[in-house]
């Protein structure tokens, strides 16, 4: 995982004790100049604010890492 993915999850964890991650392993590791491991990660929050400047964040690295297969899904509400 680059750095900056590191940094902003872990700045997204630390900004409201709510926010969770989950990572999933998609696929089978592999060496190429570095190990990989394919991965989906969902973030979850209560907070819209924290949601927002998050997904524009993920969005700038997503342009800076053209390498990497990043997908956004828009924010969904949990049904009441």
């Amino acid at each position: 995982m680059p750095m900056e993915l590191s940094f902003l999850i872990f700045t997204f964890l630390k900004a409201h004790h709510e926010n969770k991650v989950q990572v999933k392993v998609t696929g089978s590791r592999r060496l190429g100049n570095r190990l990989v491991v394919p991965g989906a990660f969902l973030a979850r929050t209560t907070s819209r604010a924290i949601a927002t400047k998050f997904e524009e964040e993920i969005i700038r690295l997503k342009e800076l890492c053209s390498h990497m297969d990043i997908t956004v899904e828009k924010l969904r509400r949990r049904p009441q």
